[in-house]
């Protein structure tokens, strides 16, 4: 049980890695963390204490790149092209009126990420041998089945789950084929780099993409234009 120990032991590692995490909750929504400091040489650091695995830090104020006032956070955002569904963790610190430091809170995890977890899970699965079923698997397929459908309605517009299977467990599952409006990762690159040039959000294209890949040969698209409405009359991020 070696390999399912180690890889339990990465993922509690990986807990607070920043750039593994989203920097908003599933709903959109941003918090702050907030920031502890302490003078040192007439210089002013952030503490991060210790947790699990993480490490103190104790940081130079001076080191950031940024420091933006609450108020100013969404157009700093949106002025710099920042995903924070990506695995970038801009360097920032965030203030208030009464000088207060704070960090952009943790959501769940990149899709890159989950797809680093799963790829490991899988190889994982690959070496381990259950002494008394030979069939046994860490995951079923079926539930292999129900995350691709979770990562693509979450954005996962590539549909990369069944070839990150393949090309890990060396076969393929019975996957229900879906052609709906999938891209390959070019395109979806291309298409990020219109929407900085025409500066529209590449979250707000991708979530309206997803809305419009559920009613592909549905003929008759009852609630469609109410989605694509509530998409764009509600802010991406709350903030």
């Amino acid at each position: 049980m070696k390999p399912l120990l180690a890889f339990r032991n990465w993922l509690a590692g990986i807990r607070d890695d920043r750039t593994m995490r989203m920097k908003y909750r599933m709903n959109g929504q941003i918090y702050y963390l907030n920031l502890q400091t302490e003078i040192k040489n007439d210089e002013e650091y952030i503490v991060i204490p210790k947790k699990s695995h993480r490490q103190k830090q104790v940081i130079p104020v001076s080191s950031f790149d940024e420091i933006v006032h609450k108020d100013d956070l969404r157009e700093y955002i949106s002025k710099n092209n920042i995903d924070l569904a990506s695995s970038y963790d801009p360097n920032i610190l965030i203030t208030d009126d009464e000088g207060n430091y704070y960090q952009l809170g943790l959501g769940p995890f990149t899709l890159e990420a989950r797809k680093e977890i799963l790829e490991r899970l899988l190889k994982t699965q690959n070496n381990i041998r259950h002494p008394f079923d030979e069939s046994y698997k860490l995951i079923q397929d079926d539930e292999l089945k129900e995350i691709r459908k979770i990562w693509i309605s979450q954005g996962d517009l590539t549909d990369s789950l069944p070839e990150l299977a393949k090309n890990v467990l060396g076969y393929e599952l019975d996957w229900e084929r879906d052609h709906k409006l999938n891209f390959t990762e070019e395109e979806l690159s291309y298409l990020e780099m219109i929407c900085q040039e025409e500066d529209i959000d590449f979250q707000l294209m991708k979530k309206l993409l997803i809305i419009q890949r559920e009613y592909v040969g549905v003929r008759i698209k009852r609630g469609l234009n109410q989605k694509i409405t509530r998409a764009l009359t509600q802010e991406y991020l709350h903030i």
